[in-house]
């Protein structure tokens, strides 16, 4: 839903029937949303690096491989 709002005001701005101060805020406002979103992806690569890719040498440990 954000995303389609933000889309809807970047026209609304392109188009001339919006001001252009519509905008001034959006990064204050997604700056949250973006770090928390980072914050996942990075703890989820980390729990997921652990593990090899087909074509690399394993690590240490077994990675659940028996």
């Amino acid at each position: 839903m954000d995303g389609s709002w933000s889309l809807g005001s970047w026209a609304l701005v392109l188009r001339g029937r919006a001001a252009d101060s519509l905008l001034d805020t959006y990064e204050q406002e997604r700056r949250p949303h973006t770090n928390a979103i980072t914050q996942v992806s990075l703890m989820v690569g980390a729990t997921g690096s652990a593990c090899p890719r087909p074509g690399r040498p394993p690590p240490r440990s077994s990675c659940g491989a028996g």
